[in-house]
């Protein structure tokens, strides 16, 4: 098929390829028909592609084709490495991608680095929602890229709603995401430990989710007291000092086994706790406990702690 502006000359920025149709890929390209954008799809089962097609998407026979057909490339497959398979000989020269393929830093600046090196545009992007959310005004989706680049991706970006730009630093997005993942993994467990003991000592856990919506946010601020962007600091708290949360974790270790659960998350704290107060952090607010977390040996990064 041709691809011209509406006024007939050259590729239009309102033609956008989906590459990827997964439950996430095929909720973005619901999005973009939904936004009135004339979208060409490319997956590995043609099924996925008919579907949409009947919803008004093209179909391309490949993804070169697709990439062919479209100025702005959207991308949402398994990993990275099949990133590199899918796109290899296709003639990116003037698009724009849109990476919404979930992968590290260091994944999405080496990709980055790959693609310029072809000629096109790279916004990195990582998804915060689920499918049914993106296009609505609950959709989270964050991206990074150069100025350029997101004004060329911009007709995609808004019509999958929920644009959250951090910047041009490719590699900040993927961080981002990893950190709320992390954040999202952590509590669901722990909340999930938390439930049991109070189901086990008879609590109903209407009440017991009440008392902690209440705790969420004194916690995160006891957090934020101690953290800062260059890293953490060595604030005193006059509410819960690092000592203080050690003395009380080692009590509830002992109370989860009575319980007859596995206290292995708790006594993982303990020690992160304790090791923090032995370093002689004791007085410190509980962010200050990062200072001990860093894996290689070396000083925290922008501590020198």
């Amino acid at each position: 098929m041709s691809v011209t502006t509406e006024g007939g000359k050259g590729m239009s920025k309102r033609n956008v390829a989906v590459i990827g149709l997964g439950n996430m890929g095929t909720a973005l390209a619901r999005a973009l028909l939904a936004a009135d954008l004339r979208v060409t799809v490319w997956n590995r089962s043609e099924a996925k592609s008919r579907v949409l097609e009947a919803e008004g998407a093209w179909c391309a026979v490949s993804p070169a084709s697709a990439v062919e057909e479209s100025e702005i490339v959207v991308v949402c497959v398994a990993d990275h490495v099949l990133v590199y398979e899918l796109l290899d000989g296709a003639d990116l020269q003037g698009r724009t991608v849109v990476m919404l393929t979930a992968g590290s830093a260091d994944e999405s600046r080496r990709l980055a680095d790959h693609l310029r090196d072809r000629g096109a545009q790279f916004v990195e992007g990582q998804i915060g929602t689920y499918p049914d959310a993106v296009g609505t005004p609950h959709s989270r989706i964050f991206y990074a890229g150069s100025e350029q680049a997101m004004c060329d991706a911009r007709a995609a970006t808004e019509a999958l709603g929920g644009a959250a730009p951090l910047g041009s630093d490719i590699g900040s997005v993927s961080g981002l995401a990893a950190a709320i993942r992390t954040y999202y993994v952590a509590t669901s467990v722990t909340t999930v430990l938390a439930m049991e003991v109070a189901r086990r000592h008879g609590v109903p856990l209407a009440t017991a989710f009440a008392e902690i919506d209440l705790l969420h946010p004194i916690v995160q601020e006891g957090v934020r007291e101690s953290l800062t962007d260059a890293g953490p600091t060595e604030s005193s708290s006059e509410r819960l000092t690092l000592e203080r949360l050690a003395d009380g974790v080692a009590d509830l270790v002992a109370l989860t086994r009575q319980c007859g659960l596995d206290p292995s998350m708790l006594a993982e704290a303990e020690r992160v706790l304790e090791l923090a107060v032995s370093r002689g952090h004791g007085s410190a607010a509980v962010g200050t406990a990062s200072l001990v977390l860093d894996a290689t040996g070396g000083p925290t990064p922008g501590t020198g702690v």
